[in-house]
């Protein structure tokens, strides 16, 4: 019985972490109505399941709907998931998928309030962090590109360089 609580607890948590990815909270979606399971002797994994479904479903339902009735994006949604994810895969199409906007208009409304463009926005973020990583840790020069979000390291390089002037290592050594 113990194993079939703990899947639930992780599952609900999952679902409250996915609404809250989203900008809303649990109480918001589900408008204060009681989202817990109520455990008997003969509950099973499957009538707990069953009820995780059904939650589920009917959050993304209304999380679709919240969204779609919003006015225009959000950019500081975006730039807070953007700042919370920079250091994985994120592309346009991802976030605009994370969104539930089409990538054109993503592209285009992110570039008329923020004044720059994604891909730009994400580099600095990338950059920025690195600078850091450089500047203030001992973390491993190798190390720092995929903490960043970069798989390639000569990549990674080639794009600080141009960013920053000089290359990671360059600006390690000025520090000292």
């Amino acid at each position: 019985k113990s194993l079939i609580v703990c899947i639930y607890y992780d599952l609900h948590n999952w679902l409250q972490r996915f609404i809250a990815d989203r900008g809303y909270s649990i109480q918001e979606v589900f408008e204060g109505k009681d989202t817990s399971f109520v455990f008997h002797q003969d509950s099973t994994l499957k009538d707990i399941l069953l009820f995780t479904q059904n939650l589920y479903s009917e959050a993304l339902s209304i999380v679709t709907r919240f969204i779609k009735s919003r006015k225009s994006i959000d950019v500081k949604q975006i730039e807070l998931f953007l700042e919370s994810n920079y250091q994985r895969v994120v592309t346009l199409e991802q976030t605009a998928n994370q969104f539930y906007i089409s990538k054109e208009y993503l592209s285009k409304v992110f570039k008329e309030k923020t004044g720059t463009s994604f891909s730009d926005y994400v580099t600095a973020l990338r950059m920025n962090k690195a600078k850091e990583l450089v500047m203030e840790s001992k973390v491993p020069l190798k190390e720092i590109p995929e903490l960043v979000g970069y798989a390639d390291l000569a990549y990674f390089y080639r794009v600080f360089k141009k960013y920053f002037g000089l290359t990671p290592g360059k600006m390690h050594e000025n520090l000292k």
